[in-house]
């Protein structure tokens, strides 16, 4: 896993939260939303380069749940007019000593939209919702050498180099 930041400099405002831009909508998350956000994880991360084998619906919005139910939690949304999710964003602030930031625990684009620009414009969406609550940077994890490395760094996403992912599997 690589570990990457941004910190949010002079971010034009270009979406406004709530609102029906075109044919889709980009709204803060509600747990009304749960089933059809655990839909879209699945089919995000069941595709390469993640290959995740979710066994189920339930246990997705199990794992989805841990971090809706954070103290600081903040979800995004993108869903067309049907409501159907093509794109998602769950994290949390940090309260961190030089500002709070957004750790992103999931981010996934609809496998049907990626490529389209939905993923650029619901960046550029969080970014300003968090703007407008004071947040000083985005942190986050993902696959090296993955596309989400590449579409994140063209974000403006710097790699950080003084932090490494570490994990061990208990026998």
């Amino acid at each position: 896993m690589l570990t990457i930041k941004l910190f949010i400099k002079n971010v034009e405002s270009i979406l406004v939260g709530g609102v029906l831009m075109g044919e889709y909508i980009y709204k803060r998350y509600e747990e009304k939303y749960i089933d059809k956000v655990a839909k879209t994880f699945i089919d995000v991360f069941s595709q390469d380069p993640w290959n995740d084998r979710w066994p189920s619906l339930d246990k997705a919005k199990e794992y989805l749940k841990g971090y809706i139910g954070a103290p600081y939690f903040r979800g995004f949304l993108v869903m067309n007019k049907k409501e159907h999710i093509i794109a998602f964003s769950l994290g949390d602030i940090r309260k961190w000593w030089s500002g709070d930031e957004y750790m992103v625990h999931e981010y996934g684009v609809s496998p049907s939209f990626q490529g389209e620009g939905f993923g650029v414009a619901f960046m550029d969406y969080i970014q300003n919702e968090l703007i407008n609550e004071g947040v000083k940077g985005i942190i986050l994890n993902t696959g090296k050498g993955t596309p989400a490395e590449y579409f994140y760094k063209k974000q403006g996403f710097e790699e950080n180099e003084d932090n490494i992912f570490l994990y061990k599997i208990l026998k």
